[in-house]
């Protein structure tokens, strides 16, 4: 018997939805990447090579039943044993709890993530993903504000690594007030920045 990808693809994301409904996630990153959004942002990756996926299992269903990457392939970054089991369940056995340092034996060709808007957590996190990885999708607030020098600051680490493209996508997060709108960075580490951006 034959499984139709998008029907087992949306199935992943209703037990998903209904999961984070029912505070099955309590204790850990609870921000859900909603579908459109998450193959919006893969869509225009090339997605070979080996990728690192943070706390969103959202990211791994649609790399596996819609974009047709291995499991073998995906590394799952977790901060809840539930969400172990889904990718588990899945087939990702590449599973890690904390996110590697500068390591030559942990090295991934892709960065995917919508980590913890609280504190600065992302700028923490992109960092640590600019050691590790050659090309980053990473979905949070939006560095430019406030405007002037501090945006300038803000933005430094990105235009050093290779920042492509900042999109604005708050519409897929009605009601999440970061203090800013919530973006798309693309950033390649193999390109010089675009300075269109």
């Amino acid at each position: 018997m034959t499984i139709n990808q998008r029907i087992e693809a949306d199935a992943y994301y209703q037990v998903l939805q209904r999961a984070y409904s029912a505070d099955k996630f309590l204790g850990a990153h609870s921000m859900h990447t909603p579908r459109p959004l998450v193959e919006e942002i893969l869509s225009p990756l090339l997605l070979s090579g080996k990728i690192l996926v943070l706390f969103n299992v959202e990211f791994v269903i649609s790399l596996v039943y819609t974009y047709n990457v291995s499991p073998d392939n995906i590394t799952f970054c977790s901060d809840h044993l539930n969400k172990e089991l889904i990718c588990r369940k899945i087939g990702i056995v590449n599973i890690i709890t904390s996110l590697p340092e500068n390591n030559k034996n942990m090295k991934f060709d892709y960065g995917l993530a919508n980590p913890p808007y609280t504190n600065g957590v992302w700028r923490k996190i992109i960092k640590k993903l600019m050691k590790i990885t050659d090309h980053i999708a990473l979905v949070a607030p939006d560095d430019r504000v406030p405007r002037g020098n501090q945006a300038k600051e803000n933005l430094k680490d990105y235009v050093s690594f290779g920042l492509q493209k900042i999109e604005n996508v708050d519409e897929h997060f009605p009601g999440v007030s970061p203090g800013a709108p919530i973006v798309l960075y693309f950033l390649d580490k193999t390109k010089p920045t675009d300075l269109a951006v």
